[in-house]
């Protein structure tokens, strides 16, 4: 049977069978996307259902929020109005059960009033919850801040409103917590199936709930997971999109669907949005069942189509072999005949070339003899006359042969060497791994280099860097192995010398930090006390004071008692900067309201030495992301170096621009005495102080400027200072790109 028609049986089979697994495969594939499809709408359906509850249920908190800044000038007008104010709050926390508390501020971010009673009397004006609320203003829009962790171990989300006065002026913000039992029955109430998970995101990415309840999952910021579909959802402006992370035969998928939540009853700052999902393991476990089998049912047919056409092919093929090979058999014999006739002339021809051959081939063997004989004595002097200790052992270990610098080295004669093994040489202080992984080595026909301590003949050891290199012969066999020692005993112990010298350096750089640390926090606690007793005499709190000359005495003990606190600080920043565990505390900053707030605190010193400070920084600068109290410190030091050595009717001057790479700096300018190198140089070191005369006026520690540049490098930024003597110092920090929030297009 020729070779076209076996292929053409081979054609029908596959097209029957490829006709037959699209027919199965596109019938699967229709019920993986009706499965996919059908459980895309129950989940939007889910979605919704969660989007109109808990849009009534923000509502009657918008409501019952309302209803208590409408009463709250009456409360205020009435006698004993803090009481009727927490009856009031009381009441309405009591009217909803998941609220957890209910709070009210005044203009300065202290607490009035509180259900449950508590905190009253204290300054929460650096919680982000007030400050998102007193920079946003609208009485009508309802202030979402992200979820805290409660001390409770939850997560809380806190809503507010902000409070206007007669004149329409901020007058404070009233705020409720809402627990996760606030959110719990909502989403668990959309679960249809176990595999199911519902969770609540606050807009800016971090989880406020999820059901069933995981530990570790309320709080999770999910916009930094790398390629969010989260973040994706949100800046899409869509109210719903799908995430389908899986394939049609994959096990690790989810089907997610996120919807944001903005009702258009309640203004929101910031949106809610609900994701609700399901596992593909669970999802389409029934279909996957109908793949195997189905896959299984055609697999089988296609193997035994596949065995019976090659079962009945093959005996075809048989046949027509045999007919072929007897054939070939035949004209073989006849081939045979005539080539044995052509092989006895060409072996004659052969005889005749080959003699002539081998002549030529004695005299070039002869020649290469003499230039072998030449290249080992050349080599053997080389060998003879190396700086190196080498030696030659066979496959056994046993030397049989080293140089004139071995016995040089070792002490040892020809007669105690050949024969040996270089064990001879051991120390004994080499560890046995280091032996174990050079026998390892070269026995795999690798080369392995390696520091060993060997000993002389005498006892004395020494260290050598050493080199061992299997010898094979031309099939490849190792028959010997090569040895170099090169003597570095000097080389080590300057090594040694020079790790003992590092160590000691550790190890007093530790004491030293530990002695500073140890040293600030004992004197931290009488510190405090002398500062607030004498603040607390000076303010007359227990009775005026006697003599006015105690009053000055007083003012001297306060002020010498800060300016100790605040070297001691700097001393434990410094100590907590080299030992790297200064943490940051980052958040969105706006770089003109930190300089104008440390201006306003240098003012008095700058008024005492009659030093203009001014800022020209721009409020319509961009936002940067760094802890804002250590970017004031970082402030205050420059400003007060500046006032320091500025005389009097000089002028220190703040700017700041944005760079065209994003970058922003901002610089601290004066018209001061200015340095000279040798000074900025000792200006820079920790406890350097520039002797200028004007630095002895004022108390200062030296840490000021070396501090402020690891706080800068600390947030990836740089310092760059210049001064000349008698016309001032610039000092420029700059922020980089990465932390400075751009302003949208």
């Amino acid at each position: 049977m020729p070779v076209a028609q076996f292929f053409r049986q081979w054609l029908l089979l596959v097209g029957a069978l490829l006709i037959l697994g699209g027919t199965v495969g596109w019938k699967l594939f229709s019920e993986y996307a009706f499965i996919g499809e059908q459980q895309q709408e129950r989940l939007i359906t889910q979605t919704q259902v969660i989007d109109k509850n808990l849009e009534l249920q923000l509502t009657a908190t918008n409501h019952a929020i309302d209803s208590i800044r409408r009463d709250l000038p009456t409360l205020k007008a009435e006698q004993d109005d803090l009481i009727q104010l927490n009856h009031r709050l009381e009441f309405m926390r009591g009217s909803m059960p998941t609220t957890r508390a209910i709070t009210i501020f005044d203009a300065d971010g202290t607490l009035i009033a509180r259900s449950p009673h508590g905190f009253v009397g204290q300054n929460f004006k650096t919680r982000g919850y007030f400050q998102v609320a007193r920079q946003g203003g609208a009485p009508e829009q309802l202030y979402i801040a992200p979820p805290f962790l409660a001390k409770t171990g939850e997560y809380v989300l806190n809503v507010s409103k902000v409070l206007l006065d007669e004149s329409g002026k901020f007058a404070g913000v009233i705020l409720v917590s809402l627990g996760p039992e606030y959110f719990k029955t909502l989403l668990t109430s959309v679960l249809y199936a176990s595999d199911m998970r519902s969770t609540l995101v606050h807009g800016d990415g971090k989880i406020i709930f999820s059901a069933p309840e995981r530990e570790g999952v309320s709080g999770q910021d999910i916009n930094t997971d790398p390629g969010p579909f989260f973040a994706q959802h949100v800046q899409s402006g869509q109210e719903t999109n799908i995430s389908e992370s899986y394939g049609p035969f994959s096990r690790d998928g989810h089907l997610t669907v996120w919807h944001t939540i903005q009702p258009a009853t309640v203004p929101m700052d910031k949106s809610l949005v609900i994701g609700v999902r399901r596992d593909v393991s669970i999802l389409f476990a029934p279909w996957h069942r109908d793949v195997m089998v189905n896959g299984g049912l055609f697999f089988l047919l296609v193997f035994v189509s596949s065995l019976g056409l090659l079962f009945s092919q093959g005996r075809q093929r048989a046949y027509n072999q045999l007919v072929v090979l007897r054939e070939a058999e035949r004209s073989k014999a006849e081939a045979q005949l005539i080539k044995a006739k052509a092989e006895v002339e060409e072996v004659n021809i052969e005889l005749k070339f080959l003699s002539e051959d081998l002549e030529q081939q004695v005299k070039m063997r002869t020649a290469e003899l003499v230039e072998t004989l030449k290249a080992r004595s050349q080599l053997s002097q080389c060998v003879e006359q190396s700086p190196s200790m080498l030696f030659i052992t066979n496959t056994e270990g046993n030397i049989e042969y080293a140089n004139a610098k071995f016995y040089e080295v070792t002490g040892y004669t020809p007669q105690e060497i050949i024969g040996q093994t270089p064990r001879i040489l051991k120390s004994g202080r080499t560890p046995p791994s280091v032996y174990q992984d050079l026998w390892s080595t070269i026995q795999l026909g690798s080369i392995w280099q390696g520091e060993l301590e060997d000993r002389r003949k005498n006892g004395q050891s020494f260290w050598a860097d050493v080199t061992i290199t299997p010898i094979r012969s031309e099939d490849g066999t190792i028959t010997h192995y090569s040895s170099s020692h090169i003597d570095i005993t000097e080389r080590k112990e300057a090594e040694l010398k020079m790790r003992e010298a590092r160590d000691q350096a550790v190890v007093a750089y530790r004491a030293k930090s530990d002695l500073m640390a140890n040293m600030s926090h004992e004197l931290r606690t009488p510190l405090n006390a002398i500062i607030g007793f004498s603040s607390t005499i000076l303010e007359g709190v227990f009775g005026p004071i006697g003599h006015e000359k105690y009053r000055e005495y007083l003012g001297d003990i306060h002020q010498s008692g800060e300016h100790l606190l605040g070297l001691i600080n700097d001393i434990l920043d410094v100590s907590a900067m080299e030992a790297g565990a200064v943490e940051l505390y980052e958040e969105n900053v706006t770089l003109s309201d930190v300089v104008d707030t440390s201006v306003r605190i240098i003012g008095p010193r700058a008024s005492t030495g009659q030093v203009s400070v001014i800022s020209t920084v721009s409020s319509e600068l961009p936002q940067i992301y760094v802890d804002e109290r250590r970017l004031k410190q970082i402030l205050l030091n420059l400003l007060s170096n500046a006032v320091k050595f500025t005389h009097s009717g000089g002028e220190v001057s703040v700017s700041a621009d944005l760079s065209g790479d994003g970058s922003l700096s901002f610089t601290v300018t004066d018209n001061g005495i200015g340095m000279d190198v040798q000074e900025t140089e000792k200006a820079m070191s920790p406890f350097g102080q520039v002797d200028s005369g004007l630095n002895r006026k004022h108390e200062g520690t030296g840490l000021g400027l070396p501090l402020t540049v690891g706080l800068v490098e600390l947030h990836g930024g740089t310092l760059q200072l210049k001064s000349a003597k008698g016309s001032g110092t610039e000092v420029a920090i700059t922020i980089p790109k990465e932390r400075v929030i751009q302003n949208p297009h």
